[in-house]
């Protein structure tokens, strides 16, 4: 069984029970300076391993970008 998310507003099926830390381990090179946002709240880099994803979840994963 899949589950369908959003992410980055563009539509994905991930095997069913795959977490934010399985969705990361796709980005080839591994992003470094990111947050990763699901349904609204900012999921802690702690919590990657153990965040699932179930149908219909919003994730964005966004990166810093330095400057001035």
């Amino acid at each position: 069984m899949a589950v369908h998310i959003s992410l980055n507003d563009k539509n994905h099926d991930l095997p069913d029970g795959a977490t934010v830390a399985r969705l990361l381990a796709g980005f080839s090179p591994q992003p470094k300076g990111i947050a990763v946002v699901v349904n609204g709240g900012i999921v802690p880099k702690a919590a990657y391993e153990t965040t699932k994803l179930t149908d219909g979840d919003q994730v964005e994963v966004l990166t810093f970008a330095g400057g001035g």
